[in-house]
């Protein structure tokens, strides 16, 4: 909440830290939960507040990604995807399609997931401070929490893969083969 105080907590939250979320609803995140060296260094980082700061800014994103990505296959749907500059082997060609693909259902798939999820939970999906995109669903907690934590989070992890390799990929053309 405004005042750092913990007010939602995952099956993600429970796994990294070991606590449950009965024992850290309603507790100062920093005072009880992050060890005394490091209290002073996030006070001075996040400020006060400044944990919902970056939760709601990471909704905020979200939802823009959403959108974005909404666009993205409303545009390709009208225009076609460029040629390569070279010709992409059949190898080359198939898992540029399926990296491509998995990327395109990704990044649609988590940002729903994680919108769904805070909705269930229920807490607001604030965006950009302009409106709350909260759904409106009844609120189911154990469910929030596996979507969250057992969703969300791991296909987050796989844009992240995913995005490494494609650009790994892109190097190699810039760099090693010089080619695109």
């Amino acid at each position: 909440d405004k005042d750092g105080n913990v007010n939602e907590w995952n099956l993600k939250a429970v796994e990294i830290t070991g606590f449950t979320k009965d024992e850290v609803m309603g507790q100062d995140l920093v005072l009880k939960f992050i060890t005394a060296e490091f209290q002073e260094a996030v006070n001075a980082v996040l400020g006060e507040g400044g944990f919902n700061l970056i939760y709601d800014l990471h909704k905020s994103l979200g939802i823009t990604v959403l959108a974005l990505m909404i666009l993205r296959v409303a545009a390709r749907a009208v225009w076609a995807a460029p040629a390569y500059a070279r010709p992409l082997s059949p190898a080359e060609r198939l898992v540029s399609s399926l990296v491509h693909a998995a990327l395109y259902v990704l990044l649609i798939a988590t940002p729903v997931v994680g919108w769904i999820g805070v909705s269930l939970y229920p807490a607001p999906v604030p965006v950009w401070g302009l409106f709350d995109a909260a759904l409106p669903v009844a609120p189911d907690r154990a469910v929030s929490e596996f979507l969250l934590g057992g969703v969300h989070g791991p296909l987050g992890l796989l844009i992240g893969f995913l995005a490494v390799a494609h650009i790994a990929a892109a190097l190699k053309h810039g760099l090693v083969d010089r080619d695109g």
